[in-house]
């Protein structure tokens, strides 16, 4: 199926090894599909035996042909790679427990909506980090 889509659609991989799911050919295809890949430091580390450096988050860009990267971290700055520039975002958790208040999902979707609102991808990503931490303070999860 998007395999089939129109040139122009969002394809969104938020890669997440928290579920133990570890597939390495059905992550290959879907790095393959998409054009917007959001991870964290346990997936990049696991996709390419490396920690955090922009040559990395590059190299990942370059070879599945991704549009922009986002390495999203809970304790620490994040980042956007859009394939030029590096934007550093704030981390995604805010109350200082584990995030099970749903604003990681939050910002996945803050962050494709105001693409799809002709933000670019910096301002976007920066847009995306205040909503999550809006949902985060709200102090209820979301299913």
């Amino acid at each position: 199926m998007l395999e089939d889509v129109t040139k122009g659609c969002l394809k969104v991989l938020d890669l997440s090894m928290n579920d133990g799911f570890c597939n390495q050919t059905a992550i290959q295809n879907s790095l393959s599909l998409c054009n917007i890949l959001k991870l964290d430091d346990e997936a990049l580390h696991l996709l390419t035996g490396f920690q955090m450096h922009e040559s990395v988050l590059k190299i990942l860009a370059e070879r599945y042909n991704i549009d922009n990267i986002i390495l999203a971290r809970k304790t620490e700055e994040g980042i956007l790679f859009d394939g030029n520039d590096v934007v550093a975002i704030p981390a995604l958790s805010y109350g200082g427990k584990e995030n099970d208040s749903g604003c990681d999902g939050a910002f996945t979707a803050a962050f494709v909506v105001a693409l799809l609102g002709n933000m670019c991808p910096a301002d976007a990503v920066l847009h995306a980090a205040r909503v999550a931490k809006y949902v985060d303070s709200q102090g209820r999860g979301i299913s």
